[in-house]
């Protein structure tokens, strides 16, 4: 084996080892427990009420996002849907976000009728 090679066997064993132990970030004691749940709403309406992006299919991948961490569920669906037809997709095509619009129903139906989520 090269001296090349051996030079380098200490940086891999390091990246080895970090690998191996990975660090831990702290999390609050109060947004443990679904805490962040009920935490996220107030920070993701401030930033909506400033956030502005001139292309319009990027802003509306942004703010669906927003909206839904903000339980705003029937606009998050809207903006969802909305690039649907900037794009004048043909009726056929599925849904981009389908994942996100199927969630998305599911939460609003659970906050409308206060069931259980894998119920809504």
């Amino acid at each position: 084996m090269s001296l090349s090679r051996l030079s380098g066997l200490p940086l891999l064993l390091g990246n080895a080892t970090a690998l191996a132990h990975p660090a831990g970030v702290p999390v609050p004691a109060h947004l443990l427990d679904g805490g962040m749940d009920a935490a996220m709403p107030g920070p993701a309406r401030q930033v909506m009420a400033r956030y502005c992006d001139e292309d319009r299919a990027r802003y509306l991948g942004t703010l669906f996002r927003l909206q839904s961490a903000a339980d705003q569920y029937p606009q998050t669906v809207a903006s969802i849907q909305a690039p649907h037809e900037l794009r004048d997709d043909a009726s056929g095509q599925p849904p981009r976000f389908l994942q996100h619009e199927i969630y998305l129903r599911a939460k609003q139906r659970q906050a409308g009728s206060h069931l259980p989520y894998p119920y809504a």
